[in-house]
């Protein structure tokens, strides 16, 4: 599985790092259709909780945008952690962001959370969304291994956001989940405090899970 994990990263590097090349730093650089989706996807995930005063950590945080997103809603963190597997989003956070108090950026490797702290809370906007030439697969085992990371170094819950699994139209590259496969695997593996979020104009949903 480590090598399957591997192709992952470098798979999944290669093509955020083509976008953000192709497009620059904005939310087609993030592979993303519009700001305005982004930041529905971005309000979604803070329905977690009261997030004043609390620390979080931002995983697969591109360009930061989740962070000036807090910071537009007036929501005063602890802390922040952004980290991500390409070192080109990651570069462009710390130079974009180095002003800023209680704020880290760090390039993750996905085979384990080596050298990451435990924060309050753990979010994850459109990381599981594009597998590529990944086989179906390997994919969900790469989503269920994150997931299970996520909520370790959680201290009260994460909030992730999926493929709807019933949408008209289908691409190969992407990777869609039904909500009975991912509560089963929930109750089974993380924890059975699960809300589900099928009710935004998105074909998606957000699932955050509490400790």
């Amino acid at each position: 599985m480590v090598a399957k994990i591997d192709k992952i990263s470098r798979s999944t590097k290669k093509y955020y790092e083509k976008i953000l090349k192709l497009h620059g730093n904005n939310f087609k650089g993030m592979n993303w259709s519009s700001s305005k989706s982004q930041y529905l996807r971005f309000e979604q995930l803070c329905k977690i909780g009261n997030l004043n005063n609390k620390s979080i950590h931002d995983l697969g945080c591109g360009n930061g945008e989740l962070y000036v997103y807090l910071k537009k809603n007036k929501i005063k963190l602890k802390h922040y952690l952004g980290t991500d597997l390409s070192s080109d989003m990651i570069n462009l956070c710390k130079k974009k962001f180095h002003l800023k108090k209680k704020v880290c950026f760090k390039e993750i490797d996905i085979k384990k959370f080596k050298n990451i702290y435990k924060t309050d809370y753990v979010m994850a906007s459109g990381i599981f969304n594009i597998k590529n030439n990944i086989s179906s697969k390997d994919w969900l085992k790469y989503v269920f291994n994150t997931i299970i990371e996520m909520f370790k170094y959680s201290k009260k819950g994460i909030a992730f956001n999926l493929m709807t699994f019933d949408t008209t139209y289908r691409d190969k590259n992407f990777f869609y989940l039904s909500i009975d496969e991912i509560v089963s695997f929930l109750r089974k593996k993380v924890s059975k405090k699960i809300i589900i979020n099928h009710s935004y104009n998105l074909w998606e949903y957000t699932i955050i899970v509490y400790k």
